[in-house]
This record gives structure tokens, C-alpha cells and sequence, in this order.
């Protein structure tokens, strides 16, 4: 599995309840459907390795459920991206979703993660990233894989940009406040980095790439019992590790 080919880090999206998904535009009138895709959603940002199995077959529920439902589709697709045994799933069930809309931008992104990070085709990956933008603006995680996607290509202002864009989108976000941290980290600009994974941190305390970034950031400095305590932390919350 990716992790942006470390140290990048990919991680959890924003609550479902945010913006991403409105609820008023795009649903299913199964509510079985609802319910098993709002549990699956849930789980998949969480990371865990158990948590993305759970989510997988939630969500693959749901589509049985109401094969008509573009964002359990969706879903499911950014599932099989993060799973190193089903990620060549992720495209065509990606290609499923945008078929039921074509106007769904975020279908579009997990094309643009599993080019960037499974393909290994970053260039080629940016046309997908940029349509799910211009078709969903405000979702966030589009913003922050870009982000990475360009940084990737050493385009660090356009990153930033990007990376701020989702911050400013979904200030919450222990993902995308953990990135951003990554950003600053390969800027060598230690100390905003560091604030930057504490926030993360302070949304989230068990999120583990954080306190990865937070290793690698402070041996940077030189800070060696604060990498050790960070090193220590990532071990504690191995076991349960998000497998992006």
C-alpha cells in the first residue's frame, strides 16, 4: 500500500456530514442503502486495517442495496484504492459511479490517487484531478491529493495552494492537516510543521501518520526524545495502522 511512497501520508477524509456529499443533491431513497454507506463512509476514514475490511464490505452492501447509488459506488472505489489486494478494482468501480452521474467530481480523484500513487503516472493522473475539482469544488480530499500530486512533480507552490484550499475547506481534517505538515516538512520549514501535525494530533490523538511525520520532522532538528516519544507513539498504534 502506498504511503506516498513514504513519508508522504495519506489519510482520513472529513466527516461525512461535511460538505463533500450533499446529502439534498445526491442519495439513495433505500434507506438500507443510506445506512450501510454512511457506516462504510465512516469506517473507511477511520484507516485502521480492520476498519477498512468492515468498510469494504459495507459498503459493497450498499451497492447491492441500491445499485443506483453513485456515492456508495464511489465509496466502494476509494476502498479498493486503499486496499493493496483490490486496488485494481478501483478504477472500473470509479468509471461505475460516474456512468450513474456524470457530474460527480469525486469519483474523478480516486482515478487521480490510484494514477499517482498505484500507477505510479502522476502527470497523467492531474486531467482526473483536475475534473473531479472542477466538477465538485468544494471537496476537499480532491484538493489534498492534487496537493500531493503535485508536489510529487516538484510544483511546491501549486501544492500549497491546493493543500491550503482543502485546509480552508475542511480546517477539521486530521488528513489534511497531516499533509499540509508533510508539505512544510519537505519545505524544511520544521517548526510550521510541527504545529501543523499538533493540530492534527489535537483533532485526532490516535492518528498515527502524524506522529510518523512528527518522528521523521524532529530528527530533522535533531530533537531526539521528542522523535523517540513520536517513534513510540506510531509503534503503540501499529497494530490498528491505516494501510494507505
Amino acid at each position: 500500500i502506498p504511503v506516498f511512497a513514504s513519508p508522504w501520508v495519506l489519510n482520513r477524509e472529513a466527516a461525512l456530514a461535511s460538505a463533500e456529499f450533499p446529502a439534498e443533491i445526491r442519495s439513495s431513497r433505500n434507506a438500507e442503502a443510506r445506512e450501510l454507506y454512511s457506516q462504510g463512509r465512516a469506517l473507511w476514514q477511520d484507516r485502521s486495517v480492520d476498519g477498512l475490511h468492515r468498510a469494504t464490505l459495507l459498503l459493497e452492501q450498499a451497492v447491492a442495496a441500491d445499485p443506483s447509488f453513485e456515492l456508495a459506488h464511489s465509496a466502494l472505489a476509494d476502498a479498493y484504492a486503499f486496499d493493496g489486494a483490490l486496488w485494481k478494482r478501483a478504477e472500473s468501480k470509479a468509471g461505475e459511479a460516474i456512468a450513474l452521474d456524470p457530474n460527480l467530481g469525486e469519483p474523478h480523484a480516486t482515478i487521480g490517487f490510484v494514477r499517482t500513487f498505484w500507477d505510479w503516472k502522476p502527470a497523467e493522473a492531474e486531467v482526473h484531478f483536475k475534473k473531479a475539482i472542477a466538477l465538485s469544488p468544494d471537496y476537499a480530499t480532491a484538493h489534498q491529493w492534487f496537493a500531493l500530486n503535485l508536489a510529487m512533480r516538484e510544483q511546491f507552490g501549486a501544492a500549497f495552494a491546493e493543500m491550503q484550499r482543502a485546509l480552508d475547506l475542511e480546517p477539521n481534517s486530521a488528513a489534511i492537516n497531516t499533509d499540509m505538515c508533510s508539505l512544510l516538512y519537505f519545505a524544511r520549514k520544521f517548526d510550521a510543521a510541527i504545529d501543523q501535525c499538533k493540530r492534527a494530533l489535537e483533532i485526532d490523538p490516535n492518528f498515527r501518520t502524524a506522529y510518523e511525520n512528527l518522528y521523521e520532522i524532529y530528527t530533522a532538528k535533531a530533537m531526539y526524545p521528542e522523535a523517540i516519544d513520536a517513534y513510540f507513539a506510531a509503534s503503540r498504534l501499529n497494530l490498528t495502522a491505516p494501510v494507505d
